[in-house]
């Protein structure tokens, strides 16, 4: 399994991830929701033990996972890769960047709105999007509208969060 990972892109995050799931026994849901403090020490040294809180576990009952010599190791060639300072900064950043809802026109017909999050120092117009993804799929498939966003809402857990987004567009009730 880790010599497929290292095939795929973001080898480093995923290997890490898996093996927090098996060799700490961590649950999925845990694991997203690790922050940079919960594992780094202020001295940027890994702890030896991960001390979740309730809302972090799915049975909202807090516990300590115990963090081997080897999987250290593991977590201390992460951060370093991933260039983790912050310790309230998410673990394991998602590569989420686009939401798609659907609005109503002038018409009364549903259209698709994507949001995009632009990464740093790229300079794209909704234009060139919508030709890139055209290209890509089906004509009916293609947002009409598209809104580039500093940030989309997200859960602890990095989901985005589709019912604020649609909120938003419907304005003031």
């Amino acid at each position: 399994m880790l010599d497929y990972i290292a095939t795929r892109q973001h080898a480093e995050r995923n290997r890490t991830m898996l093996l927090l799931t098996h060799w700490a026994g961590m649950r999925v849901g845990e694991v997203a929701a690790l922050r940079v403090g919960d594992v780094v020490n202020r001295d940027g040294t890994i702890k030896a033990e991960i001390r979740l809180d309730a809302m972090q576990t799915k049975g909202k009952h807090a516990r300590v996972v115990y963090v081997n010599e080897k999987l250290r190791r593991e977590l201390a060639a992460y951060v370093k890769h991933a260039e983790c300072k912050d310790a309230g900064k998410h673990l394991f950043i998602t590569q989420k960047r686009t939401a798609v809802i659907g609005v109503l026109d002038d018409e009364g017909l549903t259209r698709s709105k994507a949001f995009v999050v632009l990464k740093q120092n790229v300079d794209l117009s909704d234009a060139d999007l919508k030709t890139f993804v055209k290209e890509r799929l089906a004509p009916y498939k293609y947002p009409r509208i598209i809104e580039f966003v500093d940030d989309l809402p997200k859960t602890a857990t990095g989901k985005i969060q589709r019912f604020r987004l649609r909120a938003r567009e419907a304005g003031p009730k």
